[in-house]
């Protein structure tokens, strides 16, 4: 292997490395992305359901 060819191939492995790191970069984001919005359809699923109780609460009554 001549440098040239050395020099090549790590160029690639730098960017392979460059990408991969990219990729772990946005998939956690979109990780902590889709986390908050399981928090928040929770959150709005608990006030649903609150409404939805008092509301046969009334036509019980």
């Amino acid at each position: 292997m001549d440098i040239l060819t050395g020099r090549r191939a790590a160029e690639r492995r730098e960017v392979r490395d460059r990408f991969e790191l990219q990729a772990d970069i946005a998939v956690a984001v979109v990780q902590a992305e889709a986390d908050e919005l399981r928090r928040k359809r929770d959150a709005l699923q608990g006030v649903l359901d609150e409404f939805t109780e008092r509301r046969r609460g009334r036509n019980d009554a």
